[in-house]
C-alpha cells in the first residue's frame, strides 16, 4: 500500500512540475501601407478582436514591407528589422502574409479558425513582464518559466517595440495598430535557454526615440525557434503600465514647464499650441524652442526661437509652411527650454 501512495505521490509531483500553460499565440502580419490587397487582413484582424472571446489571448504585431511599394513611410521608419522578419520567413515577396506562432497562414477567410485552434494548444512557458521609465528610456523585465517539454534547443527571445501610427497610406487605412518600430537586443533577437521547472529573467533596455509617442508604445515579448519557427509563447506591456522612476544625475525641473496638447486636433488648417515656462532659478529667461516635425524626423517649421520669462503662451501652427500645403499625416512639436524636454504629437487632416 505505501508503493501505491509512493507512486501516486510522484504521478502528482510529475504532473504539477510539467503543467501547461494558456498560450498567448503570437499574430505577425507583413503589409503595406499602399498595398491594396492588406485592408482586408486589418480588417479580419480587427474583426477577431472586437467579436471572438478568445480576443485576448492574443498577442499580434505589423511589419510594413518593402513590397510592393517602397515608398511606404511606416517602412522607411523600420526597415531594418521589417528586412530580418523577411529574412527570417523567407516568404513570397507580396502583402498580405499571416504568420501565427511563427506559421505562415494561407486566406484571411480562415484566419479566426486558425487563432481559435491556436489558443487552444497549451504552452511549456510563461511570461511576466514589469519595467521601469523615465524620460529617456525604458527598461522591461521578463520572468519566464519553463513548465513543461519543449521540443526545440534552438530559441531566441525577442523584445518588440510596437507603436499605434496614424498614417494616411494609399489603401486607405489611417490607424495602424501595433506597429513594429524596433526589434531588440538585435533584429534576430538573442540565443535563450530554460531547463525545466526553471524561472529565468532577463532584462532589456529601450532608449526612447523622438519620433515615438509614449502614450501609443507597446512591448511585445515572445520566445521563438530558430528552426521550427515555432513560439512558444508571447506576451504584452504597454508604455503606460510601467513603473516610473527618477532620473538619476539629472537637475530636478521646475514643475512649471508644460507643453499642452494642441486644439484642435486633428487640425485643418491651423491650431494652436500653448506652453508654460517657469521661473529661472537666477530669475534670468529661460531659452525657448518650439519646432515641428515630421515623420520622417525632419524639421518642418520654427515656432519659438528666444529667451522667454516665466509665464504661459501660446502659438498658433498653420498648415500652410512657406507657402507650401503639408501632407496629411502625422506631425511632432518638440518643446526644449533647458534640461526640459517635451514632445507631443499632432494630426493634420485635409
Amino acid at each position: 500500500m505505501r508503493k501505491l501512495y509512493l507512486i501516486l505521490f510522484l504521478l502528482v509531483i510529475s504532473v504539477m512540475s510539467f503543467a501547461q500553460n494558456q498560450r498567448k499565440a503570437l499574430v505577425e502580419v507583413f503589409t503595406n501601407s499602399h498595398c491594396p490587397l492588406c485592408p482586408a487582413a486589418h480588417n479580419t484582424l480587427d474583426n477577431y478582436l472586437m467579436n471572438s472571446p478568445n480576443s485576448g489571448n492574443i498577442n499580434y504585431i505589423y511589419y510594413h514591407m518593402i513590397y510592393p511599394y517602397s515608398t511606404d513611410q511606416l517602412y522607411i521608419q523600420s526597415a531594418e528589422g521589417s528586412a530580418a522578419r523577411h529574412t527570417f520567413y523567407n516568404p513570397v515577396a507580396a502583402t498580405p502574409r499571416g504568420f501565427f506562432d511563427g506559421a505562415i497562414q494561407g486566406s484571411t477567410s480562415g484566419w479566426g479558425s486558425s487563432l481559435d485552434a491556436r489558443i487552444m494548444m497549451t504552452s511549456p512557458l510563461t511570461i511576466s513582464l514589469s519595467g521601469t521609465r523615465d524620460e529617456n528610456e525604458f527598461n522591461i523585465s521578463a520572468e519566464v518559466t519553463r513548465t513543461g517539454d519543449i521540443s526545440d534547443s534552438d530559441l531566441n527571445i525577442y523584445f518588440v517595440v510596437a507603436e499605434d501610427v496614424f498614417y494616411a497610406g494609399n489603401n486607405g487605412i489611417q490607424n495602424h495598430k501595433h506597429v513594429m518600430r524596433k526589434i531588440l537586443p538585435t533584429t534576430t533577437g538573442t540565443p535563450f535557454t530554460i531547463n525545466p521547472s526553471e524561472t529565468k529573467t532577463v532584462g532589456q533596455n529601450i532608449p526612447l526615440e523622438a519620433l515615438w509617442d509614449v502614450d501609443s508604445l507597446h512591448v511585445m515579448v515572445f520566445i521563438q525557434s530558430n528552426t521550427s519557427k515555432m513560439v512558444y509563447q508571447s506576451e504584452m506591456i504597454s508604455y503606460n503600465q510601467l513603473t516610473v522612476t527618477e532620473v538619476d544625475d539629472v537637475i530636478d525641473v521646475p514643475s512649471g514647464f508644460i507643453l499642452e496638447q494642441n486644439y484642435p486636433n486633428p487640425f485643418n488648417p491651423n491650431t494652436k499650441i500653448r506652453y508654460t515656462v517657469a521661473s529661472n532659478v537666477t530669475g534670468q529667461m529661460s531659452k525657448v524652442v518650439l519646432k515641428v516635425y515630421n515623420l520622417l524626423g525632419n524639421e518642418v517649421a520654427t515656432l519659438v526661437d528666444e529667451f522667454k520669462s516665466a509665464g504661459s503662451y501660446e502659438v498658433e501652427f498653420q498648415s500652410a509652411v512657406n507657402s507650401q500645403q503639408l501632407a496629411s499625416g502625422v506631425y511632432f512639436y518638440k518643446l526644449q527650454a533647458g534640461s526640459f524636454v517635451e514632445t507631443r504629437k499632432m494630426v493634420f487632416m485635409k
